[in-house]
This record gives structure tokens, C-alpha cells and sequence, in this order.
């Protein structure tokens, strides 16, 4: 699996703010999964998730890692619904199959991550 994927981080920040719902006052950004990495290291671009500026400056800066997901929930349920949403709307987009060519994903990949992900 590719680590950069910059047209998938392009749709993640087309998502909502897994946090708080919102689209964000300065846009949406992607936030990579700390859980996912060691001391310094960076998640694959699969393992993002959209942020308002607020909520990741927050999860950063501010409260830290432990208080943000227990206020917003587990960084890593978090990235699996944003992918959800993501491939949802891959599927019902005009061109889903140019679309899932450009994340690097097959229909067969998406209809089971939707299948063994769905809440």
C-alpha cells in the first residue's frame, strides 16, 4: 500500500470534521493517526482523517492526545468512519470507478471495508 496518496487526502478534506461535524472556518484538514505511528514517524495517507483547524490544532496543541479522544472518540474508529464516508460517496459520485482508480482502491477493496465497517 502506497504511503502518499495525495488525491486521497484531497477527498479527506472534502469531509466534514470527524470531530465536531463542522467544515471549518480556515477548511478542513487531514490529520494523520497518531496511534499509527512511533515517536516522529507519519501514517500512511490512508490513515487520515479530516480536521477543522480548530479540533486538530486542539488534538496537537491543546488538550492532547488522551483528553481529545476522550472528549471526540479513538483516533482510530475515527479514520475508519471518515473512510467510510469517503467510499461512500466515491460510490454514488458520477465517475466511481475513475474515482477509486485515483485512491489506489478496487471496487472489491471498498465493497469489503464498507462490509466488515460498517457501525
Amino acid at each position: 500500500m502506497k504511503k502518499v496518496n495525495k488525491y486521497y487526502l484531497k477527498k479527506i478534506r472534502e469531509l466534514n470534521c470527524s470531530a465536531c461535524g463542522q467544515e471549518g472556518f480556515y477548511g478542513v484538514q487531514a490529520h494523520h493517526n497518531t496511534n499509527r505511528t512511533g515517536l516522529g514517524g507519519k501514517a500512511p495517507d490512508i490513515e487520515s482523517m479530516p480536521l477543522c483547524h480548530g479540533c486538530h490544532h486542539s488534538l496537537h496543541f491543546g488538550i492532547g492526545i488522551k483528553k481529545w479522544e476522550n472528549k471526540f472518540n479513538n483516533q482510530d474508529d475515527l479514520v475508519v468512519k471518515a473512510r467510510l464516508r469517503l467510499f461512500y460517496n466515491i460510490k454514488n459520485s458520477n465517475y466511481p470507478k475513475k474515482e477509486m482508480e485515483k485512491i489506489n482502491f478496487t471496487e472489491e477493496e471498498i465493497d469489503d471495508f464498507i462490509k466488515n465497517n460498517s457501525f
